[in-house]
């Protein structure tokens, strides 16, 4: 028997030293690696990069809320319950390295009627009173590493889900960020459209009485009654536009529109948001959590594949067992027995016939893990396709940004001279009206172009995984 054991533990050591494969890390895409390859040559690492790019300069009581809104997320809460749930999985994994000891006691009483000596004294009734106790020690040897690649497939998992869980919560705070820009955006565009609209009004009155007057033609009038009509349009628009985000807000944030409507009363227009990035090394993809994720789930199904070959080997365990039994019989005369039982050796365990199924396990498998491995490519090239967009988007929108900054620069000193040549009496109230409305309209474009940027540069932090800092300096903008 002890030869058997010996041929059996040879045999696969063999066949699990030439079958299992070693685990490898996933291929990128070849245009990632060109890429990859191209950027070694910078001096600029990618965290470097990162840090150059600076958080969006959110009041006080903003970055108090986005805060108060991760802590309740509910999507963010469900992650890291996985996250607990993993690494509970993880520990029972690893305990099976450990021995085990398992230990049972029992206690019983048995009733009975034995015969008398004689037959014509009758029957006796009969009291046995047994304890028995048992410890029983199993400790797989894990001889070829099933049990330590379990374990590092569930920690493996365990990475995967708090990469999966940092991704979350990074595209909930750039969610926060972005519905916050288009809420405060829309706010401030209502504001403006109000006041433009009653220029308009102005303006319409006084085309009317020169209409009356029969110094000009309805054409005039005509068409700042349809720009009134169509600006009272925009600025329903822009109405729905801030409700829809606020409800935004309230499924993210779980508060109540009460405290988000107080909030957007509070808040001041973004600053920051104007930012010149011309590249990012490509390397930084690597860091963000998404793609980490990926590669972490890409290793627990290697390790899975690894460890369902290694289920079709041989176990090993030693085994060992002390049990002691003590009973007393209660008749006409007592007897009091003990038992003691010590044992101790080495058991082997092997499926002779399973009918296919091990090996369709480790062909399965196998297969996950390929799929895991075109995941993480496909995350990879959406994360460089979601990086190039981000700085097309930042650099488009910095360009418009700097024109219509230029553009808002010049209708204001233009109706400063207006303002003058008015005060003067050189320009007509009329005049004076239309410098105006000019002025608002071009203000009113520079603030779609403003919340533009801003929606660029969150989009640009999220490619290169600049998490939401839950400690960041606080910075109040008036």
């Amino acid at each position: 028997m002890s030869k058997l054991i010996c041929l059996s533990v040879l045999a696969a050591l063999h066949t699990g030293c030439t079958a299992v494969s070693a685990i490898r890390r996933p291929e990128m895409p070849s245009s990632i690696i060109e890429s990859i390859d191209s950027s070694k040559s910078s001096d600029v690492a990618s965290s470097a990069i990162r840090s150059a790019l600076p958080q969006l300069r959110w009041p006080l009581n903003t970055q108090r809320f986005i805060e108060q809104a991760l802590a309740s997320n509910t999507d963010l809460n469900t992650a890291k319950l996985r996250v607990q749930e993993a690494g509970a999985i993880n520990a029972a994994s690893r305990a099976n390295l450990l021995p085990q000891l398992d230990l049972s006691v029992a206690n019983s009483r048995d009733r009975s009627a034995q015969a008398r000596p004689k037959p014509e004294l009758g029957t006796v009734a009969a009291r046995e009173k047994r304890l028995q106790a048992r410890l029983a020690f199993n400790w797989e040897l894990d001889l070829f590493g099933l049990q330590r690649t379990r374990a590092k497939a569930t920690s493996a998992q365990q990475n995967a889900l708090a990469a999966q869980a940092r991704a979350v919560r990074q595209s909930i705070a750039a969610q926060l960020q972005s519905a916050l820009i288009s809420a405060l955006a829309a706010q401030r565009q209502m504001l403006h459209t109000e006041k433009l609209l009653a220029i308009l009004s102005e303006i319409e009155t006084l085309q009317q009485a020169l209409v009356d007057a029969g110094l000009t033609s309805r054409s005039e009038l005509l068409r700042v009654r349809a720009e009134r009509l169509s600006r009272r349009a925009d600025a329903e628009r822009v109405t729905t536009e801030r409700t829809l985000q606020t409800l935004r807000l309230r499924a993210l944030s779980d508060q109540s529109l009460s405290q988000i409507a107080e909030l957007l009363a509070q808040s001041h227009a973004v600053q920051g948001c104007s930012i010149a990035v011309q590249a990012l090394p490509i390397s930084s993809l690597l860091t963000r959590p998404d793609v980490q994720a990926a590669e972490q789930s890409f290793i627990a199904t290697q390790m899975g594949a690894k460890a369902a070959q290694l289920a079709r080997l041989p176990i090993f365990a030693l085994t060992g067992e002390l049990a002691s039994q003590e009973s007393r019989q209660r008749t006409l005369s007592d007897l009091l027995q003990r038992v003691n039982q010590t044992s101790m050796g080495l058991s082997l365990a092997q499926s002779l016939f399973a009918g296919g199924r091990l090996k369709a396990e480790a062909s399965a498998a196998k297969t996950r893990a390929e799929i895991a491995e075109q995941d993480y490519r496909n995350v990879l090239l959406s994360a460089a396709e979601e990086l190039d967009s981000a700085l097309a988007q930042v650099h488009q929108a910095n360009q418009i940004g700097t024109q219509l900054k230029q553009a808002l620069d010049d209708s204001k000193a233009q109706l400063s001279m207006s303002t003058a040549r008015f005060a003067a009496g050189i320009d007509s109230r009329l005049q004076h009206l239309e410098q105006q409305r000019e002025l608002i309209e071009r203000r009113l474009i520079y603030i779609d172009a403003n919340a533009d940027q801003c929606l660029a540069k969150v989009s640009l932090a999220r490619a290169v995984a600049q998490a939401w800092a839950e400690n960041s300096t606080l910075v109040f903008n008036n």
